[in-house]
């Protein structure tokens, strides 16, 4: 009986002396007690065109591009269309890498050297987009093309050049330039024999092909037509100089406005479109869809003879051609 007495006594003093016994009692843990938030901060940034791509903004490099989406951290933005800004909320402290969304950018941008931040920080950062344009005349534009393309028909005898020049200055905030070059009457096989000579007299950025309308005198069924490969041609070429190749879809004809415009030549540009369409897809060319966007509007008031836009068809043809030029890439080609 004593052994036992003395068993629970030394038993009763181990746990004492492991915590079990006297000591004051731990306080629980309460599960639902929140987490601190994590510091969140705002970051202000600008992209640019960086031209030399130097990833610095010098004094020349005055575009900023706006409905850019940038990723920050968990946090994204995007900017003002008008100053290229975009203030991201919820950024959380540390060090990020600046990421430009590429659906975002107009066709050809691509992002520049990635910009790393630390957050918090004061002040602007500045991210750099590009262009692949080599040494060509930023915001140059060569448009090659038939009498459409020269502005046949229109008041001012330059047809969409003038438009599609003023809005592309205003949205970049720059002095946009357009040429000219090709031929009334022409036709695909003419602008291939001719685009190498102009790309290297211009030195454009961009080139706006517009052949193939006349392609359908004497030309055959859209399979067999040249106007593919001479289309073809014309994008590698444009390519090889370093210049972006953008090419329109063949207008559709004013169907019943005399001989020259019968229903068939209407079957014909619709088949000869989808095999533009898909070539061009396939060289990396931007395809501008007129046909689409005359459809739309209604093409019976659009022009002035059996093809040729009046001032109004010109209208939507520039309307087409800019919205295709500067919309983010996720919106898809003009008249999809």
């Amino acid at each position: 009986m004593l052994c036992a007495r003395r068993a629970v006594a030394l038993t009763a003093v181990a746990l004492t002396s492991c915590g079990g016994g006297g000591g004051a009692p731990s306080a629980p843990t309460d599960p639902s007690t929140p987490t601190p938030p994590a510091s969140l901060h705002a970051v202000t940034a600008s992209v640019y065109y960086d031209q030399n791509r130097n990833n610095s903004v010098d004094a020349d490099e005055g575009v900023r591009l706006g409905d850019v989406v940038l990723q920050i951290g968990s946090a994204s933005g995007r900017t003002e269309t008008a100053t290229g800004r975009a203030v991201v909320q919820g950024v959380p402290a540390g060090t990020h890498p600046i990421v430009v969304q590429l659906s975002s950018l107009p066709p050809f941008f691509m992002p520049g050297n990635q910009v790393t931040i630390d957050v918090p920080r004061s002040g602007e950062v500045f991210v750099p987009v590009a262009l692949p344009i080599g040494r060509n005349n930023l915001f140059r534009y060569l448009v090659s093309g038939d009498s459409i393309s020269q502005g046949v028909g229109s008041d001012n005898e330059a047809g969409f050049r003038p438009r599609l020049q003023s809005r592309l200055s205003g949205h970049y905030h720059v002095s946009a330039s357009m040429f000219y070059r090709g031929g009334g009457g022409g036709t695909s096989d003419d602008g291939a024999v001719r685009i190498a000579r102009d790309l290297g007299l211009l030195e454009p950025a961009y080139t706006l092909i517009g052949w193939g309308t006349n392609d359908w005198n004497g030309c055959g069924p859209p399979a067999t037509c040249r106007t593919v490969s001479n289309l073809r041609s014309l994008i590698r070429d444009v390519k090889l100089a370093e210049s972006l190749p953008c090419v329109a879809t063949i207008l559709p004809p004013n169907v019943g406005y005399d001989s020259l415009a019968p229903p068939s030549r209407g079957q014909w540009v619709v088949e000869m479109n989808a095999l533009i369409k898909a070539m061009a897809q396939e060289e990396g060319a931007l395809v501008v869809d007129l046909h689409a966007a005359f459809m739309r509007a209604g093409p019976s008031g659009l022009f002035v003879d059996h093809v040729h836009p009046n001032s109004r068809g010109y209208e939507v043809i520039a309307d087409a051609w800019f919205d295709a030029l500067t919309r983010p890439r996720s919106v898809g080609a003009a008249g999809d």
